[in-house]
């Protein structure tokens, strides 16, 4: 019998596998190394696309802003007008308010107190003036405080003074108007 020795064609065959099996490992390599450039590009474009997106987002965020912004303050204004010309429409409509307020005032107020200025803002009072003692400021208080004209007198700072050798003291406070009707205030009187 003939004996066939299969030692060299075992060798070959082996290293045909080596090649082939080195050939798919090369290759496997380069194709995730390509694929893998390939998607980090990719996603660095996809990254630029959306940060450029977000910055358009922001200037459109910051530029809404603004407008609210505008929009909240011609709202304010809005309203500060409409109350101006509430107020205005209510001294056309009752031309004696002031008068009434300043007569009711005038007989609140003790005789040890004079009144230096008289301002007002909005519906806001504030009155500046003296008097010798802080009871005479108590009594005021508590006579506006029953005023109809009044509400929430408010004493915002009493200052000891003196001048030509006499002590007084300095106040000031601030208060609410109260509108009222003519006809009630004619009942009363």
């Amino acid at each position: 019998m003939n004996e066939i020795n299969l030692l060299p064609w075992r060798a070959l065959r082996r290293m045909e596998f080596k090649k082939k099996l080195k050939l798919i490992i090369t290759t496997g390599l380069l194709v995730s190394v390509i694929s893998s450039t390939i998607l980090n590009f990719y996603l660095k474009n996809e990254k630029a696309k959306q940060s450029t997106r977000n910055e358009i987002l922001i200037r459109e965020i910051e530029y809404l802003d603004k407008n609210i912004k505008k929009i909240s303050r011609i709202n304010a204004n809005i309203r500060l007008i409409s109350n101006r010309l509430n107020y205005l429409t209510y001294m056309q409509e009752n031309p004696v308010f002031i008068v009434h307020f300043l007569d009711e005032l005038s007989r609140k107020i003790p005789d040890n107190i004079s009144l230096n200025s008289l301002s007002k803002i909005n519906e806001k009072i504030i009155i500046l003036g003296q008097a010798k003692n802080h009871k005479d400021i108590g009594v005021m208080m508590r006579n506006l405080a029953n005023n109809a004209w009044v509400r929430n007198a408010e004493l915002i700072e009493i200052m000891k003074k003196q001048s030509q050798g006499e002590a007084f003291n300095e106040f000031k406070l601030k208060a609410n108007m109260e509108f009222q009707d003519d006809s009630n205030q004619q009942e009363r009187i």
